[in-house]
């Protein structure tokens, strides 16, 4: 990232306390992931490299229209914009974490906390991450929920007047580990949000405006 990107990064972590929040998370699950890796470095892209080259012209256009598609979801990433992509070992308890409901405390926070700040639920704490609205203009929030069950990260939506939870994961017991997508109960969330289509994460003032306006 060159000097101009990484300025406007910078800017935009500063005025959204939800982006901060989601890089932090991202940053700790890029080391987890350095530390995670067996193959030594370039070993994974000259293997695909190779493959792409020897399936000839069509296979190279289908990995185009692969990075063309995936490429929005990439930055992204690179800004935490979407967390939740990050999951941890499932709960062994098998209560709790799997049955999350939308209660009236929890719509409350849902409704009127701004992303960055926690609000008291279900005898614990929901910490909003950020908003984003889906294609079809549907707002949805990234929150982090801490109770007596444990922690984990979900995604809802509104659905009319209500709150739905679309995805739900469990978070790690000990702060700051997680495990990347697509590992083991991450892939809800994964699922879930690569369905949304392209989806738009609303900035501070956005945020504050749709909150105003009951999310509609």
């Amino acid at each position: 990232m060159d000097a101009e990107g990484r300025a406007r990064v910078e800017r935009a972590v500063a005025k959204n306390a939800g982006v901060a929040l989601r890089l932090k998370h991202l940053q700790q699950a890029d080391a987890v992931l350095r530390e995670a890796m067996a193959a030594p470095a370039g070993v994974q892209d000259r293997d695909l490299t190779r493959r792409i080259q020897s399936d000839g012209p069509a296979s190279a256009q289908r990995w185009r229209s692969v990075a063309r598609a995936w490429a929005p979801l990439a930055a992204a990433c690179l800004l935490g914009v979407l967390g939740g992509r990050l999951a941890a070992p499932p709960s062994t308890d098998g209560q709790g974490l799997a049955s999350l409901r939308v209660d009236a405390a929890l719509a409350r926070a849902l409704d009127s906390t701004p992303s960055g700040q926690t609000a008291s639920v279900l005898g614990g704490e929901a910490e909003m991450a950020l908003s984003f609205r889906t294609e079809a203009g549907v707002a949805c929030r990234q929150f982090r929920l801490t109770s007596a069950h444990g922690v984990s990260d979900a995604v809802a939506c509104r659905d009319d007047d209500a709150w739905l939870v679309r995805a739900q994961v469990a978070a790690p017991p000990v702060e700051g580990r997680f495990r990347t997508a697509g590992a083991g109960a991450g892939e809800a969330i994964d699922i879930v949000i690569d369905g949304m289509g392209a989806v738009m994460v609303l900035d501070e003032i956005e945020e504050a405006q749709a909150i105003r306006n009951s999310w509609r």
